[in-house]
């Protein structure tokens, strides 16, 4: 396993052109890319993330995925767009994970993540649909949930935590869309 052990990984306002693969992993301090352009794939296996994880109004042009990465402390997606799909597959998401005002154009992926605080996709943007099966929500109260649901995806399980989300906020036909599709699917 790889430690990168620098005082900081900062690229500010950058636009990165090559692939990026990194695997088997940790980033001991502050991974910070705020407002940079990753032009083509990007691909985090088995990472850990173990301080601040700045990702804000970050633009991923190509696929970008996280598979079994660990965040121990916050996340920030706030404003990012994936252009293509993106995924967070048997992602940890330790301490909060902030993901609002975020635009996916393309299928997004969630599945067997783990959320143990908050969850904030509060005014995300899902054109396509976005997968929350096998997710876990460890508070619900501290899931912000997207706007609009007709495009999530999710488990059994989380369905009752969604639907009492939009019916506390007196958007009922959002939980109708919601229940409609999860027995459609």
């Amino acid at each position: 396993m790889k430690r990168f052990l620098v005082d900081r990984v900062n690229e500010n306002l950058s636009i990165i052109k090559s692939d990026i693969s990194i695997k088997k992993s940790i980033f001991e301090n502050k991974f910070d890319f705020p407002k940079s352009i990753f032009r083509n794939k990007l691909n985090f296996s088995n990472v850990q993330f173990n301080n601040f994880a700045n990702l804000y109004r970050v633009y991923l042009n190509n696929t970008a995925y996280f598979t079994q990465a660990y965040f121990y402390n916050y996340v920030v997606f706030t404003g990012a767009t994936f252009n293509t799909s993106g995924g967070f597959l048997d992602t940890l998401f330790y301490n909060s994970a902030y993901f609002n005002y975020t635009n996916f154009n393309d299928l997004a992926y969630f599945p067997f993540s783990v959320f143990n605080n908050t969850a904030d996709f509060s005014m995300a943007n899902f054109n396509n649909s976005v997968n929350f099966r096998k997710a876990l929500f460890a508070y619900a109260e501290d899931f912000r949930k997207p706007e609009t649901p007709g495009k999530l995806i999710f488990y059994e399980k989380n369905i009752r935590m969604f639907m009492e989300y939009y019916n506390h906020l007196e958007k009922f036909g959002d939980a109708d869309v919601l229940y409609y599709n999860y027995r459609q699917g």
